[in-house]
């Protein structure tokens, strides 16, 4: 699966429709660019950027032939019959008892199965549960868990769409670069499987406590059940990293008159370990500082955290000085 693009974020492995974007082909001498795409039906081909954002163009040509194939004679429905649906995929008609009776078959991997009416199947207004319509690549699936609860998106559903707009979204990623190249597991992609998972962790819910990808598998991009834990925003904000900060100066060390400050974040508010004079010796000063720190949370929170992630917590260190430069 892709992520589903916009005007702006045509890229290799965007969606749009039925096609994904496989490389830039080329740009003629009216300055129009050409992409190298594949279909869902495995064809490839090579198609105009502006007329797969425009809509004009939404498939190789296999969407075209579907509709023309549909059983529609005289507003009649005949199974076997394949209709369009307005998601951009397609059903065939696999049982037909009446005009409010109709089952029906989505023409994808998952091949789901639903009872519709006439109308619906001749509007194209049949939902598919395994259309990746959250972020390009999320699916609702089907299941127990819902959506929504009492008027209100579920916790779970919340923190799933969150992950997905990390890994997926270039918007996101423009303005948080550190999320660029992270991912989720395929079987998470499947509402219903995190649901399950999110529900099944102890702190899932609790007030002040985040879902993290990288506190098991140190520097993992991936957000799956074997690499995910929940943990305290505290420990969350500590861990820092050197990627994220922008200047002259190594994360933890600034200018200070004719000195260097060594500083960390401690509960929100930054304390000073000290002035030194040169930057090396600030950032060692801080190194320490930070080191005791995050090993003092670890002790904090030990029962509340998965053991895998306590470990990593108690051996965790600050890059040294070259590697801290930013």
């Amino acid at each position: 699966m892709a992520a589903i693009a916009g005007a702006g974020y045509l890229r290799p492995g965007a969606r749009l429709h039925r096609l994904v974007v496989v490389s830039l082909s080329h740009i003629d001498d009216r300055r129009r660019k050409f992409w190298s795409v594949i279909c869902d039906c495995g064809v490839s081909k090579i198609v105009q950027g502006s007329a797969m954002v425009s809509g004009r163009t939404k498939s190789c040509g296999c969407l075209s032939r579907e509709t023309k194939r549909t059983s529609r004679l005289d507003g009649k429905v005949v199974i076997g019959g394949v209709f369009p649906t307005n998601n951009g995929g397609s059903v065939t008609v696999i049982e037909y008892r009446d005009g409010l009776n109709i089952k029906v078959r989505n023409n994808d991997n998952f091949g789901h199965e639903s009872n519709t009416c006439k109308r619906s199947l001749l509007t194209g207004s049949i939902k598919n549960p395994y259309k990746p319509s959250v972020h390009g690549y999320g699916f609702i699936g089907v299941g127990k868990y819902k959506v929504r609860s009492g008027g209100e998106k579920t916790p779970a559903y919340k923190s799933w769409s969150c992950l997905l707009e990390r890994a997926y979204s270039a918007k996101l990623h423009h303005k948080y670069p550190t999320y660029i190249n992270a991912s989720v597991s395929e079987c998470w992609h499947n509402y219903q499987n995190f649901a399950a998972w999110f529900y099944g962790q102890p702190n899932s819910e609790r007030r002040g406590f985040s879902l993290d990808k990288d506190l098991i598998v140190g520097g993992n991009k991936v957000y799956g059940p074997d690499t995910c834990s929940f943990v305290p925003n505290s420990i969350n904000m500590l861990l820092v990293n050197c990627s994220a900060q922008k200047g002259l100066m190594p994360i933890g060390v600034s200018v200070s008159g004719s000195g260097f400050q060594a500083r960390v974040a401690i509960n929100g508010r930054q304390k000073d370990f000290g002035s030194y004079a040169t930057p090396e010796e600030a950032y060692e000063a801080y190194r320490k500082a930070k080191e005791s720190r995050v090993r003092s949370l670890a002790e904090e929170w030990r029962r509340d955290l998965d053991p895998r992630v306590y470990g990593y917590l108690k051996g965790w260190k600050v890059p040294d000085f070259k590697g801290a430069k930013c």
